[in-house]
Order: C-alpha cells, then structure tokens, then sequence
C-alpha cells in the first residue's frame, strides 16, 4: 500500500513536471511568434526608409516585450533577456538617427535571440540528454 502511494506520487510529479514544460513551452513559442511578427514590420520599414512607421512598430515592439518578458524572465535564463533589452536599446537608438545598415543588423540579432529561445528551451530528448 505504501509502495503504491509512492508510485501514484512519482507518477503526479512527472505527469505536473511534463505539463508545465508543455504549457510553458507553448507560451514561449507564442510570445516569440508575436515578437517575431513585430521585428519584420520594423524591418520592412527600415529597408523602405519609413522612419515613422518604424518607431511606431518599435513602440508596439517595446510594448509587447514588455507584456512577455515578465512571465520569460520566470521561465529562461536572465542572460537571455538582458541581450534582448541590450538589442532593443541599440536598435531604438539606430531607428532614431535613422541608420538602416545598423537597424537591420541588430534587428537580425533581435530576431536569433527571440527565435532561439523557444527552441533552446523546449521539451526534447536533445536538451534532457
């Protein structure tokens, strides 16, 4: 009976362990996709020169960052997200003195950081192993 009380707690710990790896990494590919989307808007507008339309998507950008970050910051090493603050800070900056050579490489970098995330820190045998 004990042995038993122990297996069906293993099991609960693991089944929870499992669904909120799950859950998590749903959230992280979802926020990163609405991240993502943000990032190519500013980029269009950066190759088309439209300065204004760029910081109005970098505003939108900024405001969804903030929304995601957070609930990030309790699931994803803190290093992580200090590179992506770093990179906004930058790309605000190059959209500002209206840089397109320096807005599109940092929007680049902004872009493998967002994207990297979900991947790095999904549920596979890979990143158990």
């Amino acid at each position: 009976m004990h042995n038993t009380k122990i297996f069906i707690g293993i099991i609960l710990l693991v089944s929870g362990m499992l669904v909120f790896s799950l859950v998590s990494s749903y959230y992280l590919n979802r926020s990163a996709q609405k991240i993502d989307y943000q990032i190519r808007k500013i980029e269009a507008n950066s190759r088309s020169n439209d300065w204004i339309n760029a910081n109005i998507e970098l505003s939108n950008l900024e405001k969804q960052w903030k929304k995601s970050s957070n609930t990030w910051a309790m699931l994803i090493d803190h290093v992580e997200i200090d590179n992506i603050d770093d990179s906004l800070t930058r790309m605000k900056e190059y959209i500002k003195a209206k840089n397109s050579v320096l807005s599109l490489g940092e929007l680049a970098s902004l872009k493998q950081y967002v994207n990297h995330i979900p991947q790095k820190e999904s549920f596979s045998l890979i990143n158990i192993f």
